[in-house]
């Protein structure tokens, strides 16, 4: 599962950053480790977010589906859109109603079944506007 790693200041601005760190990949963890412990002593603080790679898009925060809920708005790759309606666990997966709100499919309703583990991109929220967990 991909981290990036996020030093801040203690202003809250942003200081350093290690993409790509995991389990597998230790050259990475050293360094951000490195990072952490140097700029920890001054002050600033240490985000580790999960993220997945969109195609057409880049990289995006993520959680894993298991976190998801009804009204969450997931994005897919090239921007794609869809939300979700229905969240149901079944033992490791979860089943995911959906309704698509971009595209060529806007306004079918699909199910789709994930890993609970799978990370995938959720659509940030105005303030104020997001579904209670």
């Amino acid at each position: 599962m991909p981290y990036r790693v996020i030093v801040r200041n203690p202003d809250g601005s942003f200081r350093y950053h290690v993409d790509d760190v995991a389990d597998g990949k230790l050259e990475k963890v050293a360094e951000a480790k490195a990072a952490a412990e140097k700029w920890l002593k001054d002050g600033c603080t240490l985000e580790v977010q999960p993220f997945t790679h969109l195609q057409g898009i880049g990289d995006q925060p993520a959680v894993p589906a298991s976190e998801l809920v009804p009204g969450d708005v997931l994005m897919w790759n090239y921007g794609y859109e869809s939300r979700v309606d229905e969240a149901r666990t079944s033992g490791r997966h979860v089943v995911l109603t959906m309704t698509s709100t971009t595209g060529r499919d806007h306004g079918k309703t699909f199910e789709r079944k994930m890993a609970a583990t799978r990370l995938v991109a959720r659509v940030p929220y105005a303030l104020g506007t997001e579904p209670k967990r």
